[in-house]
């Protein structure tokens, strides 16, 4: 059983229309301790069968057995096995990864500092283990293109042209050495030198224009092995950053512009994110505040021989209703206080009496939230709170208003704290609680009822709900089955719902909006990186035929996409940070209302997941490219970059040049 066997072997290449013919019907056997010379003019196809033998170029024809497996056979882990830890390749044009140093080059293949040292020192490149691939000679560019593919003593060696870039003297210390180190190993070189050919190689394989017309000297005796499962070799975090370090420095302009670009998406959603939050300020300390937190007066209408009247809400029809921790039914007493109580409170500050006439007393809910900005919440049935507004017409008189005191009759109501006005133009408001109510009032007779509303989200259900139930109780005590019955509520949650459902569409507007600007910056992301793919698909192609994964070749984009996203988010920190301060005291002042135009440490933690879902979206498609990329097209050492021969799809050859 041979090591490598090639069995009719074909090899085309097509563009357009016209068909490129590499190789033609080859059949070639290969073993252990051979030292095969291959020989031919340029676009003879020398350098397709290194390609086919490696699994740089698909086969268009035939099969290549390695220890009697079949090389289509391999899946994409197996072959990057394979290529690991059997084959070495000496390339013509070096294919060194120029964003790495020569010292990076080699040590991306072994961990052996000492001998990459030893190595490198060797060939006379001591002092140039941190210099740039592109400031080396092509001779010493080749030098360390030899020490990585042998660095790892593979089993297979492919060297193509490997002393075209060398002097006399540097060509026979690496002919010496491959010939020291053949046994147990396959060495196959591609050579125009006939001389060399001869002095060195135990093999000469001639090819013309595709086919083999000679084949000289011994084939060694059936050498077959098991090839090795050692597992893959992963590029390490070091080397995936010094890439994606030196590609940035080599990209600066377009790396910037991206960042750029990646900024304003990131803008445009935090504004997004802001204005969510800013609509939820206006209507908590605008709009709810000035409802006293969520109170809808509940008065009940019937239509009988087509007249609307309002009914009294009888005991036995709240009693009728059902349970609900959403809300609370009770009895309405604002308008009682109001005409009854009002006239009867007094206040006097530093001796004078002050006059009440403008105040309006409201007995809060029980679901009340105020925005206190100053003093304590109420804790007894004699404490009350007064709105911001009243507090700067009072403390005109006196600077100190906590725990003064309303005289009501011989009781007296002590102010606990001061909440925040929602609008410039609110009434002056006394807070009651409504334990004041059982505690001081005794002789009250108030049939009217109002709802307190735990979150007026659920305002619609709650009064669908409430009109049901109560129906029927109204429906038995009326006794008439025409009976028309409906539940309506003062105008201010009128208004509120429907400035509830404007604020909704905007809402939607706004996450719509936003959403179309994630998917913009995916496309944006997207595009730089598949540019940056593109432009760097040889140093790709290069770590693919190094053996080293799909994956881990994606990560290279992957992190380059997710260190875009970081670095845009860091400065969208900083912008967001004094833009917020300056625009919250801006709007603020603007308004009358106080808004803080800053994300939340959960809203930035929201924005940094967005982000990195953005870039793990955007390697999408690059990845998908990279998957797919032809290494040879990548590597540009196909045949016909040398010498084309054109022929027709009815493989006739109808022109050649040189290119």
């Amino acid at each position: 059983m041979s090591y490598i066997k090639l069995v009719n072997i074909s090899k085309n290449y097509q563009d357009g229309e016209n068909v490129y013919l590499a190789l033609k019907n080859i059949n070639l056997e290969f073993n252990k301790n051979e030292f095969v010379a291959i020989l031919g003019e340029s676009g003879s196809g020398k350098s397709t069968l290194l390609n086919l033998i490696s699994g740089i170029s698909e086969i268009t024809k035939g099969n290549i057995y390695i220890n009697d497996e079949s090389l289509k056979t391999f899946s994409n882990k197996r072959l990057n096995k394979f290529r690991k830890n059997e084959i070495g390749i000496i390339f013509q044009k070096y294919n060194l990864i120029d964003l790495y140093n020569v010292y990076n080059n080699i040590e991306l293949i072994s961990n052996n500092q000492n001998k990459i040292k030893r190595l490198l020192t060797s060939i006379g490149l001591k002092n140039k283990l941190r210099n740039k691939v592109s400031q080396l000679s092509g001779g010493e560019t080749q030098r360390v293109s030899a020490i990585r593919a042998l660095i790892n003593d593979p089993s297979i060696i492919l060297c193509d042209e490997p002393t075209g870039a060398l002097d006399q003297e540097n060509s026979e210390k690496l002919m010496d050495y491959l010939v020291s180190i053949k046994k147990d190993k396959l060495i196959l070189f591609v050579t125009h030198n006939k001389e060399l050919a001869s002095k060195y190689a135990s093999r000469i394989i001639e090819l013309k224009d595709g086919k083999v017309i000679n084949d000289i000297g011994n084939i060694s005796k059936d050498s077959s092995s098991t090839l090795s499962d050692e597992s893959l070799n992963r590029i390490s975090l070091k080397h995936k950053l010094i890439y994606i370090m030196n590609l940035i420095f080599k990209k600066k302009g377009r790396f910037l512009i991206s960042l750029l670009s990646s900024v304003l998406v990131l803008f445009f959603i935090s504004v997004s994110l802001m204005t969510i939050n800013i609509t939820n300020q206006y209507i908590e300390y605008s709009f709810l505040s000035s409802l006293n937190s969520n109170v809808i007066d509940l008065k009940s209408y019937v239509v009988i021989d087509k007249e609307r009247k309002e009914i009294e809400i009888s005991n036995s029809i709240i009693n009728a209703l059902k349970k609900d921790d959403r809300y609370i039914v009770r009895r309405n007493y604002d308008s009682y206080l109001n005409k009854n109580v009002l006239p009867n409170l007094e206040l006097k500050l530093n001796n004078k009496k002050i006059n009440l006439m403008n105040v309006k007393l409201v007995c809060m809910s029980k679901f009340a939230v105020f925005n206190l900005i100053e003093g304590d919440k109420i804790n007894n049935p004699n404490e009350v709170i007064i709105n911001e507004n009243l507090y700067n017409y009072l403390i005109k008189e006196d600077n100190k208003l906590i725990n003064k005191r309303f005289y009501y009759n011989e009781n007296y109501l002590k102010i606990t704290g001061v909440s925040k006005s929602s609008m410039m133009n609110e009434d002056l408001v006394i807070y009651f609680n409504y334990d004041f109510i059982d505690t001081y009032l005794k002789d009250y007779s108030i049939s009217h009822y109002q709802i307190d509303i735990k979150d007026l989200k659920d305002l619609d259900t709650i009064i669908d709900g409430l009109t049901n139930s109560m129906f029927y109780k109204v429906k038995e005590e009326i006794k008439d089955e025409t009976l028309s019955f409906s539940i309506e509520f003062n105008q201010d949650y009128e208004n509120y719902i429907m400035f509830y459902e404007l604020i909704n569409l905007a809402k939607i507007i706004v996450y719509f909006f936003l959403c179309l600007t994630i998917v913009i910056n995916i496309m944006l992301l997207s595009n730089v990186l598949y540019s940056f793919n593109e432009e760097e698909k040889r140093n790709l192609a290069i770590f693919k035929i190094l053996g080293f994964s799909y994956l881990d070749i994606a990560m290279l984009s992957i992190i380059l996409g997710v260190i875009i996203s970081l670095i845009s988010f860091i400065i969208i920190l900083f912008i967001n940070h004094y833009i917020g301060t300056y625009l919250s005291a801006y709007i603020s002042n603007l308004i009358g209302i106080n808004i803080i135009l800053k994300l939340s440490f959960l809203e930035n933690l929201l924005l940094l997941i967005i982000i990195l879902i953005i870039s793990l979206f955007s390697s999408g498609f690059p990845l998908i490219k990279l998957k797919s990329m032809r290494l040879d097209n990548a590597l540009k050492e196909d045949w016909y970059d040398t010498n084309k021969k054109f022929i027709t799809k009815d493989n006739k050859r109808f022109f050649s040049f040189k290119h």
